[in-house]
């Protein structure tokens, strides 16, 4: 048909590799909001609470902040589950002495945050 394909290889690399300013900020704003919501959720972080409870918490008090949405599905889980790389927030309620491991992100004009913590 008269078309001709054209190599493209490492064009979307190269666009990705270098932030500019304003996605810079964009990244900032994001983990800025990350970091306040993990600080609200400190105190709620206690023996009886469940780990769904957390995440929904952490992604509310995200939203209320200003971020669009979650970056990525959270991973809040505690006790032996607290090992588990991948695990998904359950009914499971946090007992004394147990270990929590979260993982989260905000996301913010598209651009996201990721932050975790144990």
């Amino acid at each position: 048909s008269g078309q001709e394909l054209i190599g493209v290889s490492g064009w979307v690399e190269e666009l990705r590799a270098v932030k500019s300013e304003q996605e810079i900020e964009f990244i900032a704003k994001a983990q800025s909001i990350a970091d306040e919501a993990f600080s609200r959720l400190l105190p709620l972080i206690k023996p009886g609470v469940t780990e769904i409870d957390l995440a929904l918490e952490l992604e509310f008090t995200m939203r209320k902040l200003g971020s669009e949405g979650v970056a990525f599905p959270f991973i809040v889980v505690s006790g032996v589950r607290s090992s588990l790389p991948h695990g998904v927030p359950t009914r499971k309620q946090l007992e004394p002495g147990d270990f929590v491991t979260l993982d989260f992100g905000a996301r913010c004009n598209g651009y996201c945050s990721d932050m975790t913590r144990t």
